[in-house]
């Protein structure tokens, strides 16, 4: 992937994209920061540069769900 990095595309993904809710992160700070691993890397690789891009990447692992109120000011049972 990068040269010098062992991590995969769906890791930088996934770690993109939780730097973004941990910390609180603005979109578009989040575009900076995937845009600079990107640019980091060897020219041929598939990294997102966007958080779009990194979300689209991940929507194929959702985990199935269910939503249930258990409350009414919206609380919810994981």
């Amino acid at each position: 992937m990068c040269d010098g990095f062992q991590s995969s595309l769906l890791s930088v993904g996934a770690r993109i994209t939780n730097l973004k809710y941990e910390c609180s992160i603005l979109n578009r700070a989040i575009d900076g920061l995937a845009s600079l691993v990107k640019d980091i890397c060897l020219d041929d690789n598939n990294i997102p540069d966007t958080f779009y891009g990194a979300k689209k990447l991940l929507a194929s692992l959702v985990i199935a769900h269910k939503r249930i109120d258990v409350c009414l000011k919206g609380c919810m049972l994981f």
